[in-house]
């Protein structure tokens, strides 16, 4: 895999579209934004930015729509982490820029940003919203995080707040909160259209 567009060859990106949606009451993947689905616009992102997309998915969902690679969780039913951690198993030496498909107001200029912010003695790079809370998604993760995720399952510690306080990370300020949202709701998808609208 080549450089491309000044990134380095070992990034590539990764979406995370393993979860039940059950709060959402469907696949909120697949719910519609802006005249497309929530995970059509998150491998999009990566495409702008010449990355190479990866899905991460339970074996029962297809995203053969998608025309990337996908892989299903090795681990099912471990949340945001199982996702993470097959995707660095199944391709040790690479760094994963990660994306939840559930983010439809996040651009990729900030994903470029953090590209740009990535610093070598990080395991983790990603954005601290205007509380200075650090938040998971959108991130850079280094292979070598694998060991430590592994060592979290065997304490069934599930949480991804735990892997960023157990490891050396790169914090990068954001002032657009409302990128990092996560939508779980089909209220909270419309909340965010009406926001929208009134700008």
């Amino acid at each position: 895999m080549a450089p491309v567009s000044g990134y380095p060859a070992c990034v590539r990106g990764l979406v995370l579209a393993g979860g039940k949606s059950s709060r959402f009451g469907s696949n909120k993947a697949l719910a519609m934004y802006r005249g497309a689905r929530l995970i059509e616009h998150a491998v999009s992102l990566f495409k702008e930015l010449d990355l190479e997309p990866i899905v991460s998915s339970r074996k029962d969902v297809d995203y053969a729509f998608l025309n990337c690679a996908t892989i299903h969780d090795q681990l099912p039913d471990q949340g945001p982490l199982g996702g993470l951690y097959t995707a660095l198993t199944i391709f040790p030496q690479t760094s994963f820029l990660v994306l939840t498909c559930d983010m439809p107001a996040l651009t990729s200029s900030m994903l470029s940003k953090l590209l740009t912010e990535r610093a070598s003695h990080a395991l983790i790079t990603a954005y601290a919203d205007r509380k200075g809370t650090m938040q998971p998604f959108p991130g850079i993760y280094e292979p070598s995080v694998a060991d430590i995720i592994r060592g979290q399952f065997r304490n069934n510690r599930l949480s991804m707040r735990d892997l960023l306080e157990r490891v050396s990370c790169k914090t990068v300020p954001c002032d657009e909160d409302q990128a990092l949202v996560n939508v779980n709701s089909p209220q909270e998808l419309l909340k965010l259209t009406d926001h929208e609208r009134d700008y």
